[in-house]
């Protein structure tokens, strides 16, 4: 996953910490947080607390880009960097 985001172009951070929470991947220069969600991201107590995390970092003026983790994650990622995008979810159900 390291070597695929390098590919971006974009200075990253891998397991930022934001106050109490932490996500997978930071890209400081652009305020974007991103997070991997894999099929756990799905049940309604993950949920809540995925939104809690989105809020709070939203608060401290970051965007969020959540999308999930399968075939085609490197080209929707770079798409969000680029897009503005703040919710980028899904390749097909391959995750």
């Amino acid at each position: 996953m390291m070597q695929e985001l390098h590919r971006c172009g974009k200075k990253f951070e891998r397991s930022f910490r934001l106050g109490k929470w932490e996500f997978d991947y930071a890209f400081p220069g652009e305020r974007v947080l991103l997070e991997l969600d894999g099929r756990s991201h799905d049940y309604p107590r993950r949920k809540a607390l995925d939104s809690m995390k989105e809020e709070a970092a939203v608060a401290e003026g970051w965007r969020v880009v959540r999308v999930k983790y399968g075939p085609g994650l490197l080209r929707r990622v770079a798409a969000a960097l680029a897009g503005g995008q703040p919710n980028v979810s899904p390749s097909p159900e391959n995750h």
